[in-house]
């Protein structure tokens, strides 16, 4: 009877903890009761930077002083050593090369919001992992020390996925980049990306195989960019295509059209430069029904017609030409 009136009472509360954008810890608490921290551990490399961040009042929460008033979220904030942020500013990687990079939430009273983007070294080979107060980091897409950008699940702008990043806009994705993968050679775009940006998949030596979502419609001048790509499968779904949209791929000798986009390509539209500066164009594969379109525009590529089933997952071909 006694703890049936506490229940009645007090109110209850549910307490989450957070590492890295993944829930560790789901409770409810009793209103006006502390809070006792759990077990956790850090990444190798990394220090403790204060303590537990507690966005919703944007300050490190005092599990001997505070207690609970509502529901709390709460985010284990750590760093990199050598890491370096002042007012709110990273202003250092540290040394490290060849490691994962973190960088806190919240550091010395303020949200760690923004990369300094005079002169910022990024130490060789790095996987930088940014926290959910991050807004200002477009320094680092194109550094070239950067193998790849990480973002918590919670983070308010990005939906992200194995590293691939993406940007929302009323309910839209935008890759606008991809790491540079270390081991192996597949990249897959995770369906619910329209657009590919500029210079988003760039430099990526290795990468064989690049698997576009049926929901892309955008590809941005220069999107896809020195790469190993053998064969591409462009999506029917396609509308608009900037330019040189892909370019400088060697090996890239076959691309697949799954839709009529005969009257938004041009010669230069996938084009890339052999050893010699000489011109290469990838032989394009057309369905049927849109061959006489493409033939009609008269246009640089050598055209074939794909018949049959010719892919299996979209990641190659299965049968070669019938005509």
């Amino acid at each position: 009877d006694d703890m049936l009136k506490i229940f009645k009472l007090y109110r209850w509360f549910t307490v989450r903890y957070y590492d890295n954008g993944r829930l560790i810890k789901e409770e409810r608490v009793m209103e006006k009761s502390k809070l006792v921290q759990p077990q956790y551990k850090l990444p190798n490399g990394c220090v403790l930077a204060e303590g537990w961040y507690f966005p919703s009042e944007n300050r490190i929460w005092d599990f001997d002083r505070d207690t609970a008033e509502q529901d709390i979220d709460l985010y284990l904030n750590y760093m990199s050593e050598g890491v370096a942020v002042r007012d709110g500013m990273v202003t250092s990687f540290g040394s490290r090369t060849r490691s994962h990079i973190y960088i806190p939430e919240y550091y010395d009273g303020y949200k760690v919001d923004t990369v300094k983007s005079n002169s910022i070294n990024v130490p060789y080979e790095s996987y930088i992992h940014l926290g959910n107060n991050m807004e200002n980091f477009e320094i680092l897409l194109t550094n070239a020390n950067v193998l790849g950008l990480y973002f918590p699940l919670t983070h308010p702008l990005v939906k992200s996925d194995g590293g691939y990043m993406y940007v929302q806009n009323d309910g839209e994705f935008f890759l606008f980049f991809a790491p540079k993968l270390k081991h192996g050679d597949t990249l897959a775009i995770c369906d619910g990306c329209k657009s590919i940006n500029t210079m988003a998949i760039n430099g990526i030596r290795g990468l064989k195989h690049l698997i576009l979502p049926d929901s892309l419609q955008h590809l941005a001048e220069l999107s896809i960019v020195d790469t190993d790509v053998e064969e591409l499968i462009l999506p029917k779904n396609i509308s608009i295509i900037d330019g040189t949209a892909i370019c400088n791929n060697r090996n890239l000798k076959k691309i697949v059209l799954e839709g009529d986009i005969s009257d938004i390509i041009t010669e230069n539209t996938f084009i890339s430069l052999d050893g010699s500066n000489n011109v290469i164009r990838p032989t394009l594969y057309v369905f049927p029904e849109y061959y006489e379109n493409y033939k009609a525009k008269n246009l640089a590529y050598e055209l074939k017609v794909v018949g049959g089933e010719y892919f299996d997952a979209r990641y190659a071909l299965n049968s070669d030409v019938v005509k």
